[in-house]
């Protein structure tokens, strides 16, 4: 999973993304499972590290959906992580990765709208 993650994260130019996806997910579980917050142990655990993984490297990269500056990226992945903890820890469940995805990715469209419509106005 590794070696091919950085081979498409590399290859995509999205590293910064990925290590601001992975940073958020696990600091945030790190951070609650040592002061006992919910049953954050199983997120910690495989699969769903693997899950998480696989969405780093490979869903969160997704270069259409994503963006390009490298700001922007760490924007995207901080966003992404840190929904997706606190869906976990709110709501539980297995598709709190997938929701995270989504609505940072609602995000970035709603960003790409909002600019061409200033762009229209000016």
């Amino acid at each position: 999973m590794f070696v091919t993650g950085y081979l498409v994260t590399s290859k995509v130019n999205k590293f910064p993304q990925v290590f601001a996806f992975l940073g958020v997910y696990f600091a945030i579980f790190t951070i609650m499972s040592l002061i006992g917050v919910g049953d954050v142990a199983d997120a910690l655990r495989a699969p769903f590290v693997n899950s998480a993984l696989f969405l780093a490297f490979f869903m969160v990269t997704d270069p259409p959906t994503s963006p390009a500056k490298y700001k922007d990226q760490i924007k995207f992945g901080l966003l992404a992580g840190a929904i997706s903890a606190v869906d976990y820890l709110v709501f539980g469940g297995l598709a709190y990765l997938l929701i995270g995805l989504l609505l940072a990715n609602a995000w970035k469209a709603w960003k790409t709208a909002n600019k061409k419509v200033m762009k229209k106005a000016a």
